[in-house]
């Protein structure tokens, strides 16, 4: 009996390694904060066979930042991509995660430790980030790499780019102006680049002219109101990985909520008492909250209700002078540690072979 069973399990070794599938894939060994982190593969996955791939943060303790799924295509070819925009410089990885890598075979890429490097020191900018609305972004400042060699910069808002990766010139020194023509108030992100790939990027902020004045009604003793365009920022957020803003703000009141599509958790922060949440839809519908400020830093932190959930969130800030994506707000707030949510892989037929054998291990053992 013995015999037989040492036969089934070298049988059972034999079907794991022979059935094992193959994913391989490069990346960089070095990323530009604010790039996109494309990594493209090919492999022995039958098509059609969909895939994750998880972006942790190594800093300190590892976190999960981003995860992607992507669908094996014909020939074995796949690619996922993840920004980096707004992370913090140091060690990451990326990794097949649980539920995945088990149908995989020992010479595929499970994990690929990388490193993010902030570059933003390269280039001053000399262009106030508020800037009254007048059609024109105008962008100036230098680069203390690239002389007279010229920058490349682009823009974008809410809606989509608005001026185009292009080449513009820079003197001697360095020094480049640029005016972005533009048709709307709010938050303008601006990238500049150099053959490398992202030097810096920054936000901007278009703000009325002058504000819009509602009329009163004749007799009424209600004063005039103000209509300022709400303020935005958006950034992913996980369970695990919760997404954190800071709000400028001067005297008055903060207005702030979520973008709908899913159920978040929202809390926020003065930095002087306890956070506060608020989860009071339990839906997909908008989380908000108001409260009177008086000049202060209001610090947020938003996560979906569920582990299976994640994405981008937009926060959106009425009554608040600079609205940012900033990690350094999560002191502010209790860690709420969760567990990481189950995955599921693709079914292959390796495992059902195995627990067969195994179990037939088992019956005779029993039966001994």
């Amino acid at each position: 009996m013995k015999k037989i069973c040492w036969i089934l399990l070298i049988a059972a070794a034999a079907i794991c390694t022979g059935s094992a599938y193959v994913m391989n894939y490069d990346m960089p060994a070095t990323v530009y904060e604010g790039d996109m982190i494309i990594a493209e593969g090919t492999g022995t996955l039958p098509a059609g066979t969909t895939m994750e791939l998880v972006l942790y943060s190594n800093i300190n303790s590892i976190v999960e930042v981003d995860r992607q799924s992507f669908v094996v295509q014909e020939g074995g070819g796949w690619s996922v991509s993840f920004d980096t925009t707004g992370l913090k410089p140091g060690q990451y990885k990326l990794e097949v995660p649980k539920g995945y890598k088990e149908n995989l075979g020992g010479s595929s890429d499970i994990t690929k430790i990388f490193s993010i490097v902030d570059r933003s020191g390269e280039i001053f900018l000399t262009s106030p980030a508020e800037q009254k609305f007048n059609g024109i972004l105008e962008v100036t400042g230098r680069s203390t790499t690239r002389g007279d060699r010229g920058i490349e910069i682009m823009a974008k808002n809410d809606e989509g780019t608005v001026f185009p990766r292009e080449w513009v010139s820079t003197d001697s020194a360095g020094s480049f102006s640029v005016k972005i023509p533009v048709y709307k108030e709010g938050t303008y992100q601006v990238y500049f680049y150099d053959p490398k790939g992202v030097i810096r990027h920054t936000d901007y902020y278009l703000i009325p002219s002058s504000p819009t004045v509602q009329p009163t009604v004749p007799g009424s003793t209600a004063k005039p109101s103000t209509t300022i365009k709400p303020l935005s920022a958006e950034a992913f957020a996980s369970v695990s990985s919760p997404a954190y803003f800071k709000a400028e703000t001067a005297t008055g009141e903060l207005h702030v909520y979520t973008s709908e599509g899913k159920d978040w958790i929202l809390c926020y922060n003065d930095g002087k008492g306890a956070s506060v949440t608020i989860n009071n839809h339990q839906s997909t519908t908008a989380e908000e909250f108001t409260i009177p400020v008086s000049g202060k830093t209001v610090y947020i932190r938003v996560c979906p209700a569920s582990e299976s959930e994640s994405g981008y969130v937009k926060i959106n800030a009425e009554g608040a002078s600079s609205l940012t994506v900033s990690a350094d707000a999560s002191e502010y707030f209790d860690d709420l540690s969760k567990a990481e949510a189950t995955q599921s892989g693709p079914e292959t037929i390796i495992g059902t072979l195995t627990a067969v054998i195994l179990s037939i291990i088992a019956v005779s053992l029993r039966r001994r």
